[in-house]
Order: C-alpha cells, then sequence, then structure tokens
C-alpha cells in the first residue's frame, strides 16, 4: 500500500498545475458527475474529476476514486459525494486541501497523503450537520434518513419473529457473528442470538403467533424455527436458553403440533401441550426440603431450572426422568443429571422484574418492520483515528469505534454496537483499494 501511494504521489508531482484531481477508477451501472457549472455528464473507468465536481451512483451502481494525494473513496448506490475544495503539490504540503461532501448515501474512503504532512486540518468531510476530520485511517460513513436498516435487494421472505416490544439494552447476534442493536420491529431469524442488559427485557413475537418475553440479564437461541401454515409436517420451534429468564405464551406450532416446539437448555428440556408459562435458569440448591426458592434468576442455565405452568402444561425431561407439569403448578431440577420433579405448594418464585406478560405483547402482523436507523450521520473506524464534530463537540474515534451524529443536531454519541448497515455493507466491506491507482495523464 505504501508503495502504491509513493507511485502516484511521484506520478503527479510533475502535473500538481493540471485541473484534474483524481480519476474514476471503477463506475458499474449509472454513475455521473455534476460540474460546478450544473452540467450532467456520465462517467466510466479512467474518467477525469476536477475540485468542484459531484459524484452521482443511480440505484444499484458504484464507483470507486482514485486521488493525487494517493486516497481512495469507494461510493455506495444512491450516493452523492462532493469534491469541494481539492489541492495537492508533493512539495508543498503547506498548501494541502481535501474538503469533501457526503451529501446522500454511503462511502467507505482510505486517505492519502493530505492530512498526515503538515497541517491535519486540511482534510474533512463534510456531512449533513457533522465534519470527519482525520489522523491517517481508513473509514465507513453513512448518511442515514431511516433507511439504512433496509437494505437492497429487499427481504422477500417473511421472517421468523419480530421484536415486538423493549425497554433498556436488547442486541442480536446473527449466525455470522454480526453483533447488532435492536430496536422495536427489528426482524430476527432462526440462528439469532438474543440477549437483553440491566433493567431490560425484550418482547419477541414469532408469525404463528407464539410470544415470549426475555427478561433483564438475559440471553436464548432461536436455534431452530420453520412455521408454514400449509405445511404443519414441517414444523419446527427450538428455543435454547443460555442465561436468566423468559415467558412464553404458544402459537399455531403449540396447538397442532407441540411435539415439534421446545425449550432447551444443558440442564433439561420443556416440551409445551399447548401453554403458557415462565421459566428460570437458578443457581444449583435454590430449591428442595427446607429451600423455598424465590432464587435470582440472573445465573447462566448450566445449573437449575425453575419452570411455572399458567395454563396448560408442560414435561420438563432430560436422561434422568421427565416431570409433567399442568396449570398452577411449578417443575424444578436441581442441575445437570438430577431427575426433574414436582414442587409442592407454597413455592416462592424468583421476585418480579417488570417485564410484561406475553399476553400484552402485539401480535406478529401487528408489529410494524423496523423503519431503519435513526436519521443522521454514522462512522465506523476500519484503521487510524478520525474526529467527528457537531454543534462545536468533537469525539476521537480508533480503529473499531463506531459512532453516530443526529441530523437535528447534538452532540456525537459513541455506539456501543456498530449496526450491521455499516460493519457488513455488501458494497463497501470487500473493497480493494490496493487495486486503485492514480494514473492522471
Amino acid at each position: 500500500m505504501r508503495a502504491m501511494l509513493l507511485l502516484c504521489i511521484l506520478s503527479t508531482a510533475a502535473i500538481a498545475w493540471a485541473a484534474p484531481v483524481a480519476q474514476v477508477a471503477e463506475a458499474r451501472g449509472a454513475v455521473s458527475v455534476v460540474k460546478a457549472t450544473g452540467k450532467r455528464l456520465i462517467v466510466s473507468a479512467g474518467s477525469t474529476l476536477e475540485a468542484g465536481d459531484v459524484v452521482v451512483t443511480e440505484e444499484n451502481s458504484t464507483a470507486a476514486l482514485a486521488f493525487t494525494d494517493g486516497g481512495k473513496v469507494a461510493l455506495r448506490p444512491n450516493t452523492r459525494f462532493g469534491i469541494n475544495a481539492y489541492s495537492f503539490a508533493p512539495l508543498e504540503p503547506t498548501a494541502d486541501k481535501g474538503f469533501f461532501g457526503l451529501l446522500a448515501g454511503g462511502l467507505r474512503t482510505l486517505t492519502g497523503a493530505i492530512g498526515k504532512r503538515v497541517d491535519r486540518g486540511a482534510y474533512r468531510m463534510q456531512g449533513a450537520t457533522a465534519t470527519i476530520g482525520i489522523r491517517g485511517t481508513e473509514y465507513t460513513a453513512r448518511l442515514c434518513k431511516g433507511d439504512c436498516g433496509v437494505e437492497a435487494p429487499r427481504q422477500k421472505s417473511v421472517p421468523a419473529a419480530r421484536l415486538a416490544g423493549l425497554q433498556g439494552s436488547v442486541t442480536a447476534t446473527s449466525m455470522n457473528g454480526t453483533r447488532r442493536m435492536l430496536v422495536a420491529g427489528a426482524a430476527l431469524a432462526a440462528g439469532d442470538l438474543v440477549e437483553t442488559g440491566e433493567a431490560s427485557w425484550a418482547g419477541i413475537a414469532f408469525n404463528d403467533d407464539s410470544r415470549l418475553v426475555l427478561r433483564a440479564n438475559s440471553a436464548l437461541r432461536i436455534d431452530a424455527y420453520r412455521f408454514q401454515a400449509a405445511a404443519p409436517a414441517q414444523d419446527s420451534f427450538v428455543i435454547e436458553m443460555l442465561k436468566g429468564a423468559l415467558r412464553a405464551v404458544t402459537g399455531r406450532m403449540g396447538k397442532r403440533n407441540p411435539g415439534q416446539v421446545n425449550f432447551r437448555s444443558v440442564t433439561a428440556t420443556i416440551g409445551i401441550r399447548g401453554t403458557r408459562f415462565d421459566t428460570w435458569c437458578v443457581a444449583k440448591g435454590s430449591y428442595g426440603k427446607n429451600r423455598p426458592g424465590k432464587a435470582k434468576a440472573t445465573t447462566t442455565c448450566d445449573q437449575a431450572l425453575l419452570t411455572s405452568v399458567g395454563e396448560g402444561g408442560i414435561a420438563m425431561g432430560n436422561d434422568a426422568g421427565t416431570a409433567e407439569a399442568g396449570a398452577g403448578q411449578a417443575a424444578y431440577v436441581d442441575g445437570p443429571g438430577a431427575a426433574p420433579g414436582l414442587l409442592g405448594a407454597p413455592v416462592e418464585l424468583p421476585a418480579d422484574d417488570g417485564a410484561p406478560s406475553p399476553e400484552a405483547l402485539p401480535l406478529f402482523d401487528a408489529v410494524p418492520a423496523a423503519a431503519g436507523s435513526g436519521e443522521g450521520m454514522y462512522v465506523l473506524v476500519h484503521e487510524g483515528r478520525i474526529t467527528l464534530t457537531q454543534d462545536g463537540v468533537t469525539v476521537e474515534l480508533g480503529s473499531g469505534d463506531s459512532a453516530f451524529a443526529g441530523a437535528d443536531g447534538g452532540a456525537p454519541e459513541l455506539l456501543e454496537v456498530t449496526p450491521p448497515f455499516l460493519s457488513s455493507d455488501p458494497y463497501l466491506r470487500s473493497v480493494n483499494f490496493d487495486s486503485m491507482s492514480c494514473t492522471l495523464p
């Protein structure tokens, strides 16, 4: 990469006075440039760009630009990128200037010599209301207007479930390891790991009308899910409990094919009989003779398991045996290898954390799909450091950090979880900047 940058700089040393400041290295689909005069031109690989140009990519179109200082910019579809001001002369670093504007859409950029030499203020990327400054870096930036959570091509199939309600911090991690912060209406799929934080809960509505409430400090994985109204033989619903507690009311699968609905943990598996129940992962030894319970349900699900049935029935089983509990009864197994059994009344259940009942959640069809991300600029640093400034407040980000600056103003916010439209953008995540070089005549 350093050799490529040096070659680019040397090749432009004799032409620093020339009007072109960059070249279109790649153009796929409909890519155009709007000149400072307002004239619009179609561009292709090899086309040159000048200060004042605005590069535009249309639907399903992308572009990659190589600048004379060695900087590279990859543009995703539906993007408008402006070269507001640009000056680079290899022998005059004090004259460096690279001012750009992200007017719409998103980009990934690897900065060049400008900003790495004398004046780090010589580079800036202006969004709608926020400004990015760099410290020699590679980053992704995206302007969102409530649409970034909806990627093209749009999902045509119905998701397994949606987040029907939440409080506090709720995240999901997909099978490929991508972790995302969930919002109301967010889609969930088989393989997703859902986690709640302190004083948090997540309501999940499945498309067969099953509903779950994952309580505070809890985690579950949707191990398997398949439901088609006209194909009951293909029903499959398996939830793996990993930590904490949940409340459940089963839907159409639980009524027509209850044997295909299971809630599993290391300790035991709960099978249902068309039911409503609460279950908690608690510490081993929480219940037994002279131990009425009321344990704190924040342990991992490799110890004891407690289930209280509100309606219908459940069967709690493992290799040591099975216990069946009906409405008003509680079943308990005191760790892996122990035999499940019924608890006699009265049973003190773990303290209520204020999470709602599953019946209080809307059914799947009544849960609106998530509209997407909040409106504003999102930034993810891949390498190096950047600053993000808005309303006079500046935050500094290092490699792996992401941040958000809202379109309505306010201080930029560091994000605990990077949104997938930044980390897993299908157009920008695999950009090969090493393949791009400046070859201006």
